[in-house]
């Protein structure tokens, strides 16, 4: 049965809807046009790409720093949709912004587990231009510097990393607490046990 109702989140008008998404109940909340997105195969896909991808041996903070600047400024935007799911006792969190008011248009997904915000994941809508721009730059400073791969990770702090790649579109992915990921992950991985468990009836 489809769940449809209306409520409001801070004086905004919200619509609800729940879809299985990998045979799991993910409740999406959204203003305008549901648009449904698996927060599973995200998760996944950034945790098999920190395991293949090398973090650089420069110290780059200042260009981490300008990254930050540029993309992650909090601002008092409202998210078109939140998602929440349960992974085992505990329930993850997705917020979703559409930044269409930007040039190049942006989305960001913040990452909220146990209640803490873990991570955020960026998309920018320029083709891989600031990926490139960013490539160029560590190149310029830091002379013979391979980046013949299709991304780079950065270390932000002892427990913060960030990774940027680049998948026909700019991706950007800030992780505030390395520790809750992989707390996460294993919530993750326990769901996908559960999911084959199920299958296999």
């Amino acid at each position: 049965m489809k769940i449809f109702n209306f409520f409001r989140t801070g004086g905004i008008s919200y619509k609800s809807k729940g879809r299985l998404i990998r045979n799991h109940q993910v409740n999406f909340k959204y203003k305008g046009k549901l648009l449904v997105f698996d927060p599973f195969t995200m998760l996944e896909e950034l945790n098999f790409k920190l395991k293949q991808v090398k973090g650089l041996d420069y110290q780059l903070d200042e260009i981490s720093q300008k990254i930050l600047n540029r993309h992650f400024q909090k601002e008092a935007v409202v998210p078109n949709s939140i998602a929440k799911t349960k992974l085992g006792r505990e329930e993850l969190i997705v917020k979703r912004t559409a930044m269409s008011a930007t040039i190049p248009r942006k989305s960001m997904y913040e990452f909220i587990w146990k209640g803490e915000s873990v991570l955020s994941f960026l998309r920018i809508y320029d083709y891989g231009k600031e990926f490139e721009k960013i490539s160029e730059e560590i190149k310029i400073n830091h002379m013979g510097m391979d980046l013949s791969s299709y991304a780079i990770l950065l270390e932000l702090g002892k427990n913060s990393n960030m990774l940027l790649d680049k998948f026909g579109q700019t991706h950007i992915w800030k992780i505030d607490n390395l520790s809750l990921f992989q707390d996460l992950m294993m919530g993750v991985k326990e769901f996908n046990m559960d999911e084959k468990q199920k299958s296999s009836y």
